[in-house]
């Protein structure tokens, strides 16, 4: 092998390793993302659980919440990452 593909080579494994790390730091900026909007749907759904405790409410808009965020969340897992 000759001096300029060495050279060429070595060029192309930096930019192969520059590539993992960007798609590495994206999936872990993903992971974050999912991760928190899965908390949130969690305690949203708690909140409105325990709203529908509450005695002498109307519970069919909560009821539509609470489906709506359980639909979220399974579709949100069911994305591939």
């Amino acid at each position: 092998m000759s001096q300029q593909q060495g050279a060429a080579a070595a060029a192309l494994l930096r930019h192969a390793a520059d590539l993992l790390n960007v798609n590495t730091s994206d999936r872990r900026t993903q992971y974050q993302h999912l991760h928190q909007y899965t908390l949130s749907l969690v305690t949203t759904n708690d909140h409105l659980l325990k709203e529908l405790d509450r005695p002498g409410r109307d519970t069919s808009t909560d009821v539509n919440q609470i489906n709506w965020s359980y639909k979220q969340l399974k579709r949100t897992f069911e994305k591939p990452v």
